[in-house]
């Protein structure tokens, strides 16, 4: 089956991991916990790290356990200077507009943030279609649902995507729906197929991926 969809993670993908920007958010997230709930300080950090963990997202385990409403959630932990953390990229943008197949952005954040950030990056105009946490009815990646989902919203196979992403668990999801996982990696070689270590070296895999599924 040919591929056809590039699907792209958003934070510490499109934009460098040392940007700062995510563990901005995560501290946002972090006061917001400790002014809306009873859960100690010292307790929080670790507490957002296992929703993430059981649920893909920190609000789906503050909706389940804590009773947060997501809307405030969101305009609270979210509301940051994007361009203090994140430049333009042309040579991004011209990386996704050379490649052929429809490029499409999956996260796990709220859409208004997910705009501003391809925005930000002038990249927006190279995508088809952006997908939320909120598409995702707030059970993001790694649950399978939210692949499905985005899967049946395509009208698309498994096999005819590519998913990019910096998570471990993100890339497994990709799998188990018969996606071709590409891990964003830090450092090293961390034992998948396909490895990049800039969004930028999309322009030089995404053709050998497809080189390699037409000689199968």
């Amino acid at each position: 089956m040919k591929i056809r969809y590039l699907i792209l993670d958003l934070d510490n993908t499109l934009y460098p991991q040392d940007s700062g920007m995510l563990q901005a958010i995560d501290r946002r997230i972090d006061d917001y916990i400790a002014a809306t709930t009873a859960v100690p300080a010292g307790e929080i950090p670790a507490l957002r790290q296992e929703y993430c963990r059981r649920y893909g997202t920190t609000i789906g385990g503050l909706v389940l356990h804590q009773g947060i409403q997501p809307q405030p959630y969101f305009e609270y932990a979210y509301d940051i200077d994007v361009a203090s953390f994140v430049r333009p990229d042309p040579q991004l943008a011209e990386v996704l507009r050379q490649l052929e197949l429809i490029k499409i952005v999956f996260s796990n954040s709220p859409l208004g943030y997910v705009e501003e950030v391809l925005a930000t990056l002038g990249i927006r105009q190279t995508i088809s279609r952006v997908y939320d946490i909120h598409f995702s009815q707030l059970v993001g990646k790694p649950s399978l649902s939210s692949y499905r989902r985005v899967l049946e919203d395509l009208g698309a196979e498994g096999a005819e995507c590519i998913l990019v992403d910096d998570v471990a668990a993100n890339l497994a999801g990709a799998a188990a729906v018969g996606m071709t996982p590409v891990l964003m990696k830090t450092a090293g070689k961390a034992g998948y197929d396909w490895e990049i270590g800039r969004i930028h070296d999309l322009g030089r895999l995404v053709p050998e991926i497809m080189q390699r599924q037409r000689s199968a």
